[in-house]
């Protein structure tokens, strides 16, 4: 239901204090990341390892900022740049000046 909290209690408390303790405040969850980007836990896939990248640079650098929604008059000039595009790449000698 909308304006209703789907986690009414929130985060237990004591609980990141737990983890930061836990982990050396957080160093080992770095390092176990950095392995697994690394390829040298096993069986990591490709996946695993663009999966740790954006994890470590996401928590490093920051999530980069969501980009605004398209308007419909963008669209349309996307639209029309790409059948430019398109149209100079299929006829010999034109190049597309953009």
């Amino acid at each position: 239901m909308k304006g209703v909290s789907g986690n009414p209690g929130g985060r237990p408390r004591g609980f990141v204090q737990a983890i930061r303790e836990a982990t050396s405040d957080g160093g080992e969850l770095v390092e176990f990341m950095l392995r697994v980007l690394r390829g040298k836990v096993p069986g990591v896939r490709l996946r695993d390892r663009l999966e740790a990248a954006t994890w470590l640079a996401d928590r490093g650098f920051g999530r980069p900022a969501p980009a605004p929604p398209l308007k419909a008059e963008d669209e349309r000039v996307s639209l029309e740049a790409l059948r430019a595009i398109l149209s100079a790449s299929s006829e010999p000698g034109k190049v597309y000046d953009g």
